[in-house]
């Protein structure tokens, strides 16, 4: 057996109960990058799965699709702010 990221990927969607990622990679992939880039930080794929569900689910839709960095720096800020975790920032 051969273990991938695709593998991983695909099994932690799974039990997030997302289903496979394929149809979502892109999206995934590009939120990884934007947030690289913006701020230095790395999200796997399951975790942009996870938030962009949450930012799909304020449009009332099941996975919304974007080519379109500043909203994903916008909603994520959005999605930090609504965690409320701040004081565990260093």
């Amino acid at each position: 057996m051969k273990v991938t990221q695709a593998l991983v990927d695909n099994i932690f969607s799974c039990l997030d109960g997302y289903g496979l990622i394929t149809y979502a990679r892109d999206e995934c992939e590009l939120i990884q990058k934007t947030l690289k880039q913006r701020w230095g930080v790395h999200l796997s794929i399951s975790e942009c799965q996870r938030f962009w569900s949450w930012r799909s689910e304020q449009w009332d839709s099941s996975f919304l699709g974007t080519k379109d960095p500043e909203e994903i720096t916008e909603w994520f800020q959005k999605w930090l702010d609504e965690q409320d975790l701040w004081e565990y920032n260093e």
